[in-house]
């Protein structure tokens, strides 16, 4: 029987967490699951056939326990073997916005994100997570000066009419940015993952309403009540006036009584 080299280990498991999270893993895993035991036993045993790549891979696997502390210093351990600057925001743009801290992932996206590093089109839907309007303003503006097709991005209708609306409501990404914080921060306390690659974003013409919307593994009466939590958590921090409308959508089955 023919073991597996450890490059080849490291690649596995980096395309299994990928995976699980393109799979909507709904809440964190727990330390103690035994996926991420021998994820990162098999990582530590891969380790010298490239240390970068298997701290990278470890930083993933942290990052689905909800471990952002661990996997920064996976971040940094990986540093210290060459990787970049560009690397190190890159991954760290997914593991913020799963996390709950989109205004922590706008830095990143603002670092990465260009017309100059050819990634506007994957990278819109990340930087429109993060709130960060202003931003993906002159993403947009940067790909119609290039003749950029972004009819594949999902939604860039909605997309580009929140942009308008936001550039005239007198608000910057810092604000935007906030509000999804406090959305972010009831999942994390709650251990959840969105589900999908992305939340759902959607301009409200009549109303000229930005609005979010994160499907969640819970049932539709939980998800109204984590929405009112966030309403009364963005009143409290006065962000009440910031015209973007932040709400949950239950995936799972009601509780009957």
């Amino acid at each position: 029987m023919i073991a597996p080299v450890p490059a080849k280990v490291t690649s596995r498991i980096d395309k299994e967490v990928s995976r699980l999270l393109l799979q909507d893993v709904p809440r964190y895993l727990e330390p103690s699951d035994p996926r991420v035991v021998g994820w990162l036993d098999e990582l530590a045993n891969a380790m010298p056939a490239g240390r970068k790549e298997a701290f990278f891979t470890m930083a993933s696997v942290y990052h689905l326990t909800g471990d952002l502390k661990t996997t920064n210093a996976m971040y940094e351990r990986a540093r210290t073997h060459g990787a970049t600057e560009d690397e190190i925001a890159a991954c760290s743009i997914p593991a913020y916005l799963n996390l709950g801290y989109p205004s922590k992932a706008a830095a990143f996206c603002k670092m990465v994100v260009s017309i100059q590093k050819s990634n506007i089109t994957i990278g819109l839907p990340s930087a429109v997570s993060t709130g960060a309007f202003q931003f993906v303003g002159e993403l947009l503006e940067q790909a119609r000066k290039a003749e950029l097709d972004l009819t594949a991005v999902e939604d860039i209708g909605d997309i580009q009419a929140m942009v308008r609306a936001a550039s005239s409501s007198g608000f910057g990404d810092e604000q935007y940015s906030q509000v999804l914080d406090v959305a972010g921060a009831v999942m994390r306390e709650q251990r959840l993952f969105w589900l999908n690659e992305s939340p759902r974003y959607h301009f409200d013409e009549e109303m000229e309403l930005l609005a979010i919307r994160y499907l969640i593994d819970v049932s539709p009466e939980d998800a109204a009540a984590l929405t009112a939590d966030v309403s009364k958590r963005i009143v409290e921090l006065g962000l009440e006036a910031v015209p973007l409308s932040v709400a949950f959508v239950g995936a799972a089955e009601s509780v009957e009584a």
